[in-house]
């Protein structure tokens, strides 16, 4: 009988070792995957719809037919991943000026952003450093907002965009 017992305690006690193991590895790996990204959600995706009005101070949307807004984070791994496809739309914004504005978003401190801007090439973009996304209802970084000149969001994707979300929205921004 009280061998047994022992056999059994054993099996429990080497049970619980695998257990806690994995626990602590599948922890560390969580750990590993989400570091550099940020995607804090600050606010619920349902807030964010067409129809909007968005309010940022110092931006005038009535300075051209439509504003292009990037929340970036200066952490955000997917910010990054997403770089060539935003200085593709500087390009289009630039080759626009009177018709098409850009301003990118921040929530970092100052010294942050502007070694972010200057490392990632975003030359040609106003930057707003004291924004907060949850004012403007973004959920998290990236995000993307189409507006038109009279602050009305008109489109927005939140997150790294698929190329036929690339294509959409410089569709919708051409348009």
């Amino acid at each position: 009988m009280q061998l047994s017992t022992a056999r059994s305690l054993d099996r429990l006690a080497s049970v619980a070792v695998v257990v806690m193991a994995a626990l602590v590895i599948s922890t560390w790996l969580g750990a590993f995957a989400t570091r550099g990204r940020t995607m804090t959600p600050v606010a619920r995706t349902s807030e964010l719809h067409r129809g909007l009005k968005v309010h940022i101070i110092g931006l005038d949307p009535s300075k051209s037919r439509k504003t292009v807004i990037l929340a970036l984070g200066t952490h955000c791994r997917y910010c990054r991943e997403s770089l060539p496809f935003y200085r593709e739309l500087m390009n289009i914004s630039s080759e626009k000026a009177s018709t098409i504005q850009m301003i990118a978003v921040f929530q970092e401190p100052e010294h942050e952003i502007q070694a972010f801007v200057r490392e990632a090439s975003l030359r040609g973009v106003s930057t707003v450093a004291s924004t907060s996304l949850a004012a403007l209802k973004v959920p998290g970084t990236p995000a993307i907002l189409l507006l038109d000149n009279n602050g009305t969001l008109i489109d927005f994707a939140v997150g790294k965009l698929s190329k036929a979300g690339e294509s959409h929205f410089r569709a919708a921004i051409l348009h």
